[in-house]
């Protein structure tokens, strides 16, 4: 738990951005793939094509930002009242599981949900626990608009979108 607790600072705060978005990339990816292997259906929020237009990088960081506001700034209030790094981490698997649901179903916890674990770490790491809200927000909606974008990409270079 020390190694949480203490606060990300300067270039650290880069290097775990890019760690947790490469994490989530790569998990993500592999459990599609499991998933895919198992006939396990993948319900999405939404189906069919995405419409691209000049706006949906804004959109998608808007989304991002509130979906960090709904799901991590609760573990920020949780920490400020006095609970321990280890309950606040236990919430922050209870947000994270409903993250992933929401976003689709059970099967969806386990992708999604996973990564909402992960951009809960890293908003306590960068300043959730140590009261500098701004800063966790901050890092956790920016890879968390990195990998949407990132996804965005892998759909446009794979065809499905729709224009």
């Amino acid at each position: 738990m020390r190694w949480l607790e203490k606060e990300a600072c300067g270039g650290k705060i880069y290097f775990y951005i890019a760690l947790c978005l490469i994490l989530d990339l790569a998990y993500s990816l592999t459990a599609v793939i499991v998933f895919n292997f198992l006939q396990i259906d993948i319900p999405m929020a939404s189906k069919g094509g995405i419409p691209i237009t000049f706006y949906i990088p804004f959109l998608l960081l808007f989304l991002a930002f509130l979906e960090e506001l709904t799901f991590r700034m609760p573990l920020a209030f949780l920490s400020g009242v006095g609970l321990s790094t280890a309950k606040v981490l236990v919430f922050a698997i209870i947000f994270s599981v409903i993250f992933g649901f929401l976003h689709g179903g059970i099967p969806n916890i386990f992708i999604q949900g996973v990564g909402g674990f992960m951009y809960s770490v890293l908003f306590l790491k960068c300043g959730g626990l140590q009261g500098n809200y701004t800063k966790a927000i901050a890092t956790s909606t920016a890879v968390h608009f990195l990998f949407n974008m990132t996804l965005l990409a892998i759909a446009i270079i794979s065809g499905g979108t729709s224009f």
